[in-house]
């Protein structure tokens, strides 16, 4: 699929001050022409590890005390699997992964990839920082993957994991149609303002080699986010330098037969923060939801959501915080400026989750136009907030540290679950 002419991403200037609301139509993305040759921008593909797996930590016998969670993932409603980090072991932050069998009723420690835990700028060529993670990602009971900005992948359910070469360092990572997908910067050749050429990379989900996606659009970008259903339909955004040479603006690609085609999106954030993908939410083919967002401070953020029933092509404002100002829409609907969005999670055409860091999981029933707690705000207060959730098979798992539990007792990491048919969200702490 071929872009119409938009010139390629400009540099990228420091915004001062916070970002206006990120909603309703505003300045131009940066525009987008065919990639120039260059070698670092379609990689050969990168060979399976054919040796044994790198070692693995030992596995504990005991989840580590005070380990706080970033990421959850659910295969099923009763097989899942935590990421989190050990901050008292080290002088770093090192990985730690728990599995459940039991819908997490239970808990323990599987082998973590030997990296810390946190993310790299977009820039990060190589280094430490560049091996580190921050998500989880499990395909089946069996096939995971650990990764942003460096990336390690299991075949056998956390027991091991191997370090994956990549063109540069991963910024999403999503499975679409029995391949997992990694969107990686290449920073190889340099940057443009600050903005790196995005490289699609896949391999079979059950493992095998990686190699490009050569369909995907040439984009330099300082952060990406890719989101897919169950079929071959997945959407990608892209936050590039805006072409007006001051702050970022949101791209939005979508392909509908894995890969080999991609169609450019409108997209209805005035704006993008920098470095952080508006996040998106999709059930089946076509419905969408985006959160536009304003750069978060104190706690605060203010937030528009849209929505979609045409997979991306046209968008309708459900709800915002307002306040009513040039180019931003007016107050509406019912949702909170306290906390950051983080996840939009979808399991119906009108039923839609929204995970707050410094706030809490909401819940909308009525295609986004009111958002009410799922779990008591007071619950998480003391944490970073819901930060992730994960749903498989009419059943939600929730993530947060900090918790205040029933009883007076609090613990520094929890899972929340709840079954959608009915029911509160119930905590099970980790340790």
């Amino acid at each position: 699929m071929t872009h119409p002419h938009r010139p390629r991403p400009g540099g990228l200037l420091a915004a001062a001050g916070a970002l206006a609301l990120l909603a309703g139509c505003g300045a131009q993305p940066a525009a987008r022409t065919s990639p120039s040759p260059r070698a670092t921008a379609s990689p050969s593909p990168t060979p399976a590890p054919s040796a044994a797996p790198s070692p693995s930590p030992t596995v504990p016998r005991a989840i580590p005390a005070g380990m706080q969670v970033t990421d959850v993932s659910f295969v099923s409603p009763t097989v899942g699997f935590a990421l989190g980090e050990n901050c008292l072991a080290a002088a770093t932050c090192q990985a730690v992964i728990v599995t459940t069998a039991d819908g997490g009723v239970t808990w323990s420690a599987a082998a973590a990839p030997a990296a810390a835990v946190g993310g790299a700028p977009v820039t990060t060529a190589s280094g430490a920082a560049a091996n580190g993670v921050a998500h989880l990602t499990f395909a089946s009971p069996l096939d995971g993957w650990a990764w942003g900005p460096g990336l390690y992948a299991t075949s056998d359910g956390a027991a091991s994991w191997s370090r994956v070469a990549t063109a540069g360092v991963v910024l999403s990572l999503a499975v679409v149609g029995g391949q997992v997908w990694a969107v990686e910067a290449d920073c190889g050749g340099g940057t443009a303002g600050g903005a790196c050429p995005l490289v699609l990379e896949s391999a079979p989900q059950s493992g095998g080699s990686w190699s490009p996606v050569s369909g995907l659009p040439a984009t330099d970008a300082v952060a990406a986010s890719l989101t897919a259903t169950t079929g071959a339909d997945a959407w990608l955004e892209a936050v590039v330098p805006s072409a007006s040479g001051g702050g970022t603006a949101l791209l939005l690609d979508a392909t509908t037969d894995g890969g080999t085609a991609w169609v450019a999106r409108s997209v209805p954030c005035r704006e993008a923060a920098p470095g952080v993908a508006d996040p998106l939410g999709a059930y089946g083919a076509s419905t969408l939801w985006l959160g536009c967002v304003s750069q978060p401070a104190a706690g605060n953020q203010a937030k528009a959501i849209y929505t979609s029933a045409d997979g991306g092509a046209s968008w309708s404002l459900a709800s915002s915080t307002g306040p009513a100002a040039a180019g931003v829409p007016a107050a509406q609907g019912r949702i909170p400026t306290g906390g950051y969005l983080d996840q939009l999670a979808l399991t119906g055409p009108a039923t839609g989750w929204m995970a707050l860091g410094r706030g809490t999981l909401l819940t909308s029933l009525d295609g986004g136009r009111t958002w009410t707690g799922a779990i008591p705000v007071n619950a998480v207060a003391a944490g970073s907030g819901v930060v992730r959730v994960s749903f498989a098979g009419g059943s939600g798992f929730a993530i947060a540290d900090g918790v205040s539990l029933p009883g007076g007792t609090s613990a520094s990491a929890v899972v929340y679950h709840a079954t959608l048919s009915g029911g509160g969200w119930a905590p099970v702490p980790l340790g």
